[in-house]
Parts: structure tokens; sequence; C-alpha cells
């Protein structure tokens, strides 16, 4: 399925989300956040949210509710609420921090909340119907680029500004989770593109490298248990910014669109990548229009 998103003069969408069972879109156009319904295959616009006092970064959709999360430019989090009486969102919480809110994860409970930006993360628990700060982890002067969760949520992985890759590892104990720093992994250049293939094993392209490449971790001591490069013939481009997606289900990586067909965890020189780049004939189109 394509999506077209047809924007006017000047405008510039920072982010985009889609609620596919509840067929609506929402879109980050400079502080504003549209927000349009799917009907006879015309997205229709609804809302327009000005909560944000800078520009919108990322937005995101819990799946257990009506309910997402923006962050901005501005160090905040919102956190909107579908209200049933007048068919509208509604900003429930605005969760301030002392950095730029450029990323986000939710875990499958939906009871946490990751958030992350300039040289910070911070760690949100649900408590009482409100979100409150666990924890921060700071990089002093290193930028951090995105966040991935492994698939167990035991680990967080995140690049930073002096080329690695840093693995973030859930520690439980009697009276509260908390997150802390377990490996770093040095990368050759700029890569804003990684994510999890399975809880143990990471996925990563680095700018103008026709090359794929895999870690695996060994889950006991925390280093590296094997590496290995795989050969494509796409370049990650210097303008890439959004993140890689493992699909578990279908073995994907939605990003490159490559097919893993194939997966040996003892021997990583055996994976095995289809290119399925011509494979999906139909395509969908869709419209934007506003009220």
């Amino acid at each position: 399925m394509k999506l077209q998103i047809a924007c006017y003069q000047n405008e510039n969408y920072q982010a985009i989300a889609l609620q596919i069972q509840l067929k609506i879109l929402k879109v980050a156009l400079n502080k504003q956040i549209k927000v349009f319904k799917l009907n006879d295959l015309a997205f229709t616009q609804q809302q327009v949210l000005n909560n944000h006092s800078r520009n919108v970064s990322i937005l995101l959709f819990f799946q257990s509710v009506n309910s997402f999360i923006s962050g901005s430019l501005d160090k905040s989090l919102n956190i909107w609420t579908w209200d049933e009486i007048g068919q509208i969102y509604q900003c429930n919480q605005i969760i301030n921090n002392s950095v730029e809110q450029k990323f986000i994860l939710i875990n499958k409970q939906e009871n946490l909340i990751i958030s992350g930006g300039k040289n910070q993360i911070s760690f949100w628990m649900s408590q009482s119907s409100k979100w409150l700060l666990q924890q921060k982890l700071g990089f002093d002067k290193i930028q951090i680029f995105g966040l991935n969760f492994s698939l167990n949520q035991q680990l967080i992985a995140t690049y930073t500004s002096n080329h690695k890759i840093v693995l973030i590892k859930k520690q439980n104990n009697k009276t509260q989770n908390y997150w802390f720093i377990s490996l770093q992994i040095n990368v050759n250049d700029f890569t804003p593109s990684f994510c999890f293939i399975s809880d143990f094993i990471i996925l990563y392209q680095s700018i103008k490298d026709a090359s794929l490449r895999l870690i695996k971790i060994n889950q006991d001591s925390d280093q590296i248990q094997y590496q290995t490069k795989i050969l494509i013939n796409k370049v990650c481009d210097e303008q890439t910014t959004f993140p890689m997606q493992f699909n578990q289900q279908k073995k994907i990586s939605n990003e490159l669109n490559w097919f893993i067909s194939q997966f040996n965890f003892n021997n990583l020189r055996k994976l095995n990548f289809i290119s399925q780049r011509n494979s999906f004939q139909k395509q969908q189109s869709f419209r934007l229009t506003e009220c």
C-alpha cells in the first residue's frame, strides 16, 4: 500500500503516525498536529492541535486505547486522549523535560514511555493515570540518534554522535526496575539506520556504506559474540532520518525492504537476503483533503 500526502507550498511534515484499525492519520506540520480520518479512499482533516510552542518532531500511537503521544523541540511530551463526547482529541497531560523530545518508545504493557533527544534518555512510568519520571540517562556532550527496543524489550539501542551503538539494559530488582548502559559498539560512521532482528542481534547500516552489518551479543557476558557484513547494492543516504524497523513475523526490514529468508543463529554467514522491491504489484493511493 502506497500512501501519498499532498504537501502544500512551504509545508514540511516532520512526523507521521497512522492508526490502521481506526483509520486515523496524524501529521506534524511545524508546531501543529493535523488529524485526518480515512473515508472513501480520502483522508479528510478532522482537527488541528496547537499545544506545542516549537516544531513537533515525533508522533506515536498507543495500541490499546485511542490515545497518542507527541514530542516537540519545545522539550515537552503531550499525551492526547480521545474525548467520546466532543469527538475530538484533548491534551490529557503535558510532560516537561530538559531537552528536545525527538524519539519515543512505548512498551507492550503501555505503562512505560521512553523518550530521548539531544544527550538524554528519560523513562516515564504510568502511576494513577499520570506519567511520572522514573529515571534519566545522560550522555554529557554526546548526542543521541534514535531509540529501538529489542523484541523482549529488555534492551534498548541508540546511536551516539561519537560513532557508537549503545545498548541499554533493563535491570530488575525487588523494589523497582532501572536501566544502565551495558555495551558500547564502535561503528565506522554516522549510523541512523539500526534495529534488533532478535533479542540479541542488531542489524545496521552506516552512511555511504553499501552493506548491512550484523552483530550478535552474548546475553551472558554483554560482549560481542559474532559480527558479519553483507554486501548489498543500496547505499544508506545522508538524508536518511527514518529508523530501520524489523517485522519479526514477516522477517522484513522495512526501511531497506529486504526479506530475511533464512537465519542460523550459530553462524551469521548463513543469513540470506532476497530483494522484495518488485514483488508488490498492487498499490493504493489516498488523497488528503482539508476542511
